[in-house]
C-alpha cells in the first residue's frame, strides 16, 4: 500500500495544506506498520527518521533523570500520542539525538519521511517548507507548554 493524500489529509501538522502539497509529501513518504511494543524511536539514538502516526496509539517515554537504564522504553510514559499526530518532529530542525522513546502502544501505522528528502523539497517549494515549518513552530510550542506541566509535576 503507497502513501496517499487521503492519509495525509488526517495529520493535524498537514491539515492545512492543499492537495498538490499532500501529494508531493505522499511521494517523498512511505507507509510503515508497526506491531505492538516495538520501539519506533529510541531515546539517545542518532536515528533521524520524521513520523506522522495514521492508525494506532504511541506511548512517549523518557528516563529518569541519572538513571542508568538500559531500556529507556522503560521509562516514565510522559504522553500517548494518536492517530494525527507527529513524532520526532526534532529531526526536521537538526537535532540529531533523540530525547525520549517512541513506542507502539498497539499496532499502528505511520508514515515515515527521510529529513533531508524533505530539505530538498521544501527548497524546491519554498511555499511548502514555510507552510510546514509554520506548522511545526505551533506544535513545538503547545508540546513545550504540556511539558512544562509535566515537569512541574514530575
Amino acid at each position: 500500500m503507497d502513501l496517499t493524500t487521503e492519509h495525509l489529509s488526517k495529520v493535524e501538522l498537514l491539515k492545512r495544506l492543499d492537495h498538490a502539497a499532500l501529494l508531493k509529501l505522499a511521494e517523498k513518504g512511505k507507509l510503515i506498520p508497526v506491531s505492538e511494543g516495538t520501539v519506533i524511536i529510541a531515546e539517545d539514538s542518532q536515528d533521524n527518521m520524521f513520523y506522522a502516526i495514521l492508525q494506532g496509539r504511541v506511548d512517549i517515554h523518557i528516563s529518569s533523570p541519572g538513571s542508568l537504564l538500559l531500556d529507556k522504553a522503560e521509562g516514565k510514559v510522559v504522553a500517548t500520542l494518536k492517530a494525527g499526530e507527529t513524532v520526532g518532529e526534532m529531526a526536521l530542525v537538526g537535532q540529531k539525538r533523540r530525547s525520549a522513546t517512541a513506542k507502539a502502544r498497539e499496532e499502528v501505522l505511520l508514515a515515515c519521511w527521510d529529513p533531508a528528502e524533505l530539505e530538498t523539497l521544501f527548497e524546491e517549494d519554498y511555499e511548502l517548507g514555510f507552510r510546514v515549518q509554520q506548522q511545526l513552530a505551533r506544535s513545538f510550542g503547545e508540546r513545550l507548554s504540556k511539558t512544562n506541566l509535566i515537569a512541574r509535576n514530575f
